[in-house]
C-alpha cells in the first residue's frame, strides 16, 4: 500500500496568535510506554518550574538483542551511517487522529500497514528524524497508540511486555489539540538513534510545549524504538518553548 496523499495537508498551527500561556496539568503513562495524554491545560499559576531541553535523556541505547538490520523494508536506497541535521528536509503533513506529524517524499513514511501506520523510512538522520516524529504523533492519539507500537517496537522483552498490557482508555477532550512541531537529532550512527521531538499542545486559548525522547534502532528494515527498562518509567519533559529545537516546515 502506497502513502495517501489525500490525507496530507498544510499544518493547522503554521500561523500567528498562538501565544505561550500555559503548560500541561494531564501526563499519562499509558500501557508502561511514554505516551502523553493532554486533559487540561491550567494556568501559569499552577505550574511547576520547567525544565531545560538539556535535561531531557541523551544516552544513546543498545541495539536490541537478535536485531537484524537489513535493507530498507521498501527500497528506499538512500544510506547514510553517520551524520548531523542543522535543518530540516522539505516535508509536508499527514496526521494520526487529529495530530499533524511530518511526512517526506524523499525520507519516508513510503508505505502503511494493514492498519494504517505509516511506515518504511530511510536509513538516514532525515529518516530517523522523521520516524520519531511519526511514531510521537501516533502516541498522541489513543487510538493509534496500539497499531502504531504493534509494528514500530523493537524485538525483546519490552516490546512482549509492552504488548501483552491491556489497552488503556484515556479521555482526551476534543479541545485539545497537539502538533508534532519540531526536533532534535541528539544522536545517529546508522544502525541508532536518538531524536528529541518537539510538540505543540494548544487548548482553551492557551499553549504549552513537551519534549518526548525517542530511542530508535534499525531493525527489520526500518526504525524502530528500542525503549529500555529506564524509558518505561521517564515523563516527557515539560518546556517553557521549542527554542533551541528544528522547526518542520510544511
Amino acid at each position: 500500500m502506497s502513502l495517501d496523499d489525500e490525507t496530507i495537508q498544510q499544518s493547522p498551527f503554521r500561523r500567528p496568535g498562538w501565544i505561550a500561556a500555559a503548560v500541561v496539568v494531564g501526563l499519562l503513562v499509558i500501557a508502561a510506554v511514554v505516551v502523553v495524554v493532554v486533559n487540561a491545560l491550567s494556568s501559569e499559576d499552577d505550574a511547576g518550574p520547567a525544565p531545560r531541553p538539556s535535561e531531557s535523556s541523551t544516552a544513546a541505547p543498545a541495539p536490541s538483542e537478535g536485531a537484524t538490520g537489513g535493507s530498507s523494508v521498501c527500497g528506499l536506497d538512500d544510506v547514510k551511517m553517520s551524520g548531523k541535521l542543522d535543518q530540516a528536509p522539505a516535508t509536508t503533513w499527514d496526521y494520526a487522529g487529529t495530530t499533524p506529524f511530518p511526512v517526506s517524499d524523499k525520507f519516508g513514511p513510503a508505505d502503511q500497514t494493514d492498519a494504517g501506520i505509516k511506515m518504511c523510512f530511510a536509513r538516514t538522520p532525515e529518516g530517523a528524524a522523521l520516524a520519531a516524529s511519526a511514531g510521537v504523533g501516533y502516541l498522541m492519539n489513543p487510538s493509534t497508540i496500539q497499531p502504531w507500537r504493534e509494528y514500530a517496537l523493537a524485538q525483546g522483552p519490552i516490546r512482549d511486555q509492552v504488548l501483552s498490557a491491556p489497552p488503556s482508555s484515556t479521555d482526551v477532550t476534543s479541545e485539545i489539540r497537539n502538533e508534532v512541531s519540531a526536533f532534535r537529532l541528539l544522536s545517529y550512527d546508522g544502525d541508532t538513534a536518538q531524536v528529541d521531538v518537539g510538540v505543540t499542545v494548544a487548548g482553551n486559548g492557551k499553549t504549552a510545549y513537551l519534549s518526548i525522547v525517542m530511542p530508535l534502532v534499525w531493525e527489520d528494515g526500518d526504525w524502530r524504538v528500542n525503549y529500555s527498562e529506564s524509558d518505561l518509567t521517564e515523563r516527557p519533559a515539560q518546556l517553557p518553548n521549542l527554542a533551541g529545537y528544528i522547526y518542520w516546515e510544511g
